[in-house]
């Protein structure tokens, strides 16, 4: 297998890709690719369509890149999309926790950053944290109430009922059943 430089704009992505990547992990892909190099090469077929490495392709482009260090395989169609969908699902699996936190805490948190796990994993909790306030003798929330707090909305009211729902979901699709509220 050889890996060869090549202009980003040589290969295309896979027009029906599964995986989805939030503008958030190609920020962290191209914060790693940025940090550590791009250490692994983006994976196309014959036809240099992408099979695997869509979220580095994207923080490739991110960055900037010219040039990118690809791989090409020679197989068939449903080869190719079998490995498509078998690198991302092959990869995912549970993490020891007490030994990520153990390594996490060897490292800056700038390099913690760099991991994709959260700072908050390896940061001194204030005893004060863990008090949990009295509840007041009357609450401040009422029925119908509704808060926003960027895209996300919190109602006071009953999930059953689906004018609550609707008011929560505006034109939103149920993330669960799929449906739409519109």
């Amino acid at each position: 297998m050889k890996v060869e430089q090549r202009p980003i704009g040589s290969i295309e992505p896979y027009g029906k890709n599964a995986k989805i990547h939030p503008e958030k992990q190609v920020q962290k892909i191209a914060d790693s690719i940025r940090e550590f190099g791009f250490n692994q090469a983006i994976v196309v077929d014959k036809d240099n369509v992408i099979i695997v490495g869509h979220g580095r392709y994207l923080a490739a482009h991110l960055l900037g890149m010219e040039m990118v260090p690809v791989l090409q395989m020679d197989i068939d169609e449903e080869k190719a999309k079998a490995y498509r969908l078998a690198d991302n699902k092959l990869n995912e699996s549970e993490w020891d926790m007490e030994l990520v936190i153990a390594e996490l805490k060897g490292l800056s948190l700038e390099s913690v950053d760099l991991t994709g796990f959260d700072r908050r994993l390896v940061l001194n909790s204030d005893e004060k944290d863990d008090d949990v306030p009295a509840v007041p003798k009357v609450a401040k929330t009422k029925a119908g109430d509704m808060y926003e707090i960027g895209d996300h909305r919190v109602l006071c009211g009953d999930s059953t009922n689906q004018g609550d729902f609707a008011r929560l979901m505006g034109n939103d699709t149920c993330p669960h059943c799929g449906g739409s509220n519109s």
